[in-house]
């Protein structure tokens, strides 16, 4: 199964339910595959997922159903084929710095 709007993924809330709260993490309509032809695999089908500041989430699902791929994604290791990715509101990877995933920390 593939991370999609139809799973647990989708409509995720702050707790505080806060609509001004400061999304850290951004992802709205993401789409993501990967192969060609005959080896084409969709993984991410119009993901939308928002982390607001102060939040912690687990990315828990079973093996191939892209919780590596948010995690590339969020840190700017690869790009959505379609949708929108932003860490701090700006696409990941684009920083000053030129080093991908600068602002966000991951512990695999």
């Amino acid at each position: 199964d593939n991370i999609s709007e139809t799973n647990s993924f989708n409509g995720l809330h702050s707790p505080t339910n806060d609509s001004q709260a400061v999304a850290v993490i951004e992802l709205i309509k993401v789409f993501k595959h990967f192969g060609m032809c005959q080896y084409w695999h969709q993984v991410l089908t119009g993901l939308n997922l928002r982390v607001n500041a102060g939040e912690i989430y687990c990315l828990v699902g079973p093996v191939r159903c892209g919780k590596s791929t948010v995690v590339n994604l969020i840190l700017g290791r690869l790009s959505a084929d379609s949708g929108k990715v932003r860490v701090f509101g700006h696409k990941p990877g684009h920083s000053k710095s030129g080093i991908p995933g600068r602002n966000v920390g991951y512990m695999p």
